[in-house]
């Protein structure tokens, strides 16, 4: 192997590892995006008004999606009073592609049967839409943590792999 091909093959490993650096700062900023995004609904969601839902019906379903496949999320209807009015409403979890879930998602089903009871925020602009803000629905627990977790993975990443890329570039300068 020649210096010029060291050289070469040098500058093609630390591109690689820089491009791959850069990747995972764009991944970063978009999850950042996101998690701001999705941090700021789900802190709005925690000032709407409580209630407390009885539970017309709860289910695991099935749902056939073009992108993800086929995803499993627990759906609830619900019937709640605000004022003199009864409003109808539907709160459910994330989906999920894992068919471990379904275990424990029919148990929590099973424990909420027609004329249990559930708190649920309200959205009091628009009464019929309502979440549980703090559950033990599984998947049913804010996102916003998970992105945190996600945004820092990627973060590390970018910094690890541009530090490397530079440490690289100073040994093949010196």
């Amino acid at each position: 192997m020649t210096l010029n091909s060291a050289t070469s093959t040098g500058m093609k490993i630390r591109g690689v590892i820089g491009l791959l650096g850069l990747f995972a700062g764009l991944c970063a900023i978009f999850v950042l995006v996101v998690t701001v995004a999705e941090g700021w609904s789900e802190h709005v969601q925690q000032s709407w008004p409580e209630v407390t839902a009885a539970v017309q019906m709860c289910s695991v379903d099935t749902y056939q999606t073009f992108k993800n496949g086929q995803v499993l999320l627990i759906v609830c209807q619900v019937r709640y009073r605000i004022g003199g009015d009864e409003v109808a409403a539907k709160v459910h979890s994330r989906s999920t592609r894992s068919t471990e879930e379904i275990g424990l998602m029919q148990e929590w089903v099973d424990k909420h049967q027609p004329g249990s009871s559930m708190v649920v925020r309200y959205d009091p602009g628009k009464h019929t839409t309502a979440v549980l803000t703090e559950t033990d629905m599984p998947m049913g627990e804010p996102r916003t943590p998970g992105n945190v977790r996600l945004l820092l993975m990627f973060s590390v990443a970018c910094a690890c792999l541009l530090i490397m890329a530079r440490a690289l570039a100073v040994r093949d300068m010196g």
